[in-house]
Parts: structure tokens; sequence; C-alpha cells
């Protein structure tokens, strides 16, 4: 793959509204309405859990303001604009709605009260103020890294899965 994912697709990084990865072995890149603009494979020079570092570093490299994208349970991205609502589903999990009320990503999760943990870093992401931010980034700079979202709570209750 070229050293620019989204060039050698035509893309431009500002209309990649979400990624999702497929069990199937390929990425799906969507933009600000739901539509596929792309996938991407992996082949033997490259493996899935590359390509999709690859691809979410260039996206995050894009970003003034790294709290465009949060990071979802198995590390796609949904860049917070697009998200129309999140819904606690007692019991099941979170669903995220994009702005066209559209499902675009489903986390189960049985325990209600990490459920609602879960909605309010979701809906406090993307205002999440400087001194939340990671303290511990994997980098030189600690300003360039957000803590993401932490979709399993479950230890964090005291509860088993």
């Amino acid at each position: 793959m070229s050293q620019s994912i989204l060039m050698a697709l035509d893309i431009a990084p500002e209309s990649v509204g979400q990624t999702i990865t497929s069990a199937h072995g390929f990425i799906s890149i969507f933009d600000l309405e739901g539509n596929v603009l792309d996938r991407l494979f992996s082949d033997e020079s490259q493996s899935l859990d590359q390509l999709k570092l690859s691809l979410y570093e260039e996206l995050k490299a894009t970003e003034s303001d790294l709290r465009s994208f949060i990071n979802t349970e198995n590390d796609d991205l949904i860049r917070c604009s697009i998200i129309g609502r999140v819904e606690h589903i007692t019991n099941f999990g979170v669903a995220i709605f994009n702005k066209q009320d559209k499902l675009i990503h489903y986390c189960h999760e049985p325990i209600n009260d990490c459920c609602e943990d879960i909605i309010g870093q979701i809906e406090g992401y993307p205002t999440l103020p400087k001194e939340d931010w990671n303290p511990c980034p994997m980098g030189n700079d600690p300003e360039d890294f957000i803590e993401p979202i932490k979709w399993e709570l479950t230890s964090f209750y005291g509860f088993r899965s």
C-alpha cells in the first residue's frame, strides 16, 4: 500500500466519518452521511491490524483537534461530528446513531451502570478538558494524546463479564 492510504484511494481525510473493521478481513471507510467511500483489504505485506493502525495514524495526523474522533471498543473510528445521539439499550448495551438517525455502532454491555458511564464519556469527549487528556501517551508530547473512551468498564465496577 502507498505511503498515504487515503491519497491512494482519492479520499479527502475530512470526508471520512467512520471506519469499521469487518471480521472478513477488510476495513470499510464511510463518509459523513454513512455512505461507503471504499474498502481496504489486508495482504501479505500488511496485516489487518497494521492496516487499521496506518489508517488511524493518517486520520489522526490530519486533525488539528484530536477529539474529532472517538475510538470504538475494537479500535475503529467515529467522527464526533456525525454522532446524532447515543442510547442505552437496558441490559444489552450502547447504541450510537448518526445525525440521520441511522445506527452506526453498537457495543454489547449488559451492565447498565457501565452503559451509563460509556454514554457519559462519549457525550463529553468532544469537549474533554485538557487536564483530562491522557497523562501517559505513547509518544513525546503529552498534549498530542487524549484518553480514549473506556469501553470495558466491568472491571471498574467489580463485576465479572
